[in-house]
């Protein structure tokens, strides 16, 4: 069991400390190799799989571990997060949320939870709902992503001026001149506006797994934003 225990130690540490996801997913592999009985080893190999977007492979362990009590809260967001990305069952995405007990979690934990659950409701076409959610991950302390399809919700329900709004305090964490920044900017159309938004919002997505932004799309938006 020696080996196992490198094996999972390195794995949590390129995980959860290092953000070295790949290795981390080597690591967590090996150990599963050896000991496919440990509900934890498991659960770490599930993870491992999450962080390396292979949503559909963790799911089928994620579940396997649902009836257990290994973990509960980590597997429902995890569960609900992978079903959301994959757009696979979004209902039964917002049950395992919905599930989680946010009480005794730290801000930032509470503040992902939220953002999962408003994400959900996004795709689900509760714009509603997913506004509220959003405009209160924002209000804790997510300043990025939420920003962005707050934009995006006020830009669906034709409320430009809101939609501006928002999207000021998102880029006004640009290291750019302001003032010179948005006189170009606003000559843009709305449709451009809207093209330029979802471009931010893959940005985002791409920055959270530490990936980066494709060269094309990069182009894109600094054509748009900056010309």
């Amino acid at each position: 069991m020696g080996k196992v225990s490198e094996y999972v130690q390195n794995a949590m540490n390129c995980l959860y400390i290092n953000q070295e996801y790949e290795q981390g997913y080597h690591y967590a592999q090996q150990a599963f190799m050896i000991n496919r009985n440990s509900p934890e080893i498991k659960y770490l190999y599930a993870v491992a799989l999450y962080f390396n977007d292979k949503c559909e492979d963790a799911l089928k362990y994620f579940f396997e571990l649902g009836n257990t009590d290994i973990h509960p809260d980590g597997t429902c967001i995890y569960i609900a997060h992978c079903l959301s990305k994959t757009r696979k069952n979004l209902l039964l995405a917002l049950k395992y949320i919905n599930k989680t007990k946010q009480y005794h979690y730290d801000e930032e934990t509470k503040i992902n939870i939220l953002m999962i659950k408003a994400e959900i409701q996004y795709r689900m076409g509760n714009y509603n709902a997913a506004l509220k959610n959003f405009l209160k991950a924002y209000e804790m302390g997510d300043d990025d992503k939420s920003l962005c399809y707050i934009s995006q919700i006020y830009f669906d329900k034709n409320n430009p001026m809101l939609a501006m709004k928002y999207l000021r305090k998102l880029l006004h964490f640009n290291e750019i001149n302001k003032d010179e920044f948005w006189q170009r900017f606003e000559t843009l159309t709305f449709k451009e506006l809207k093209e330029s938004l979802i471009i931010l919002l893959n940005r985002f997505e791409l920055k959270k797994n530490k990936k980066k932004l494709d060269p094309v799309l990069e182009d894109n938006i600094f054509k748009k934003l900056n010309r």
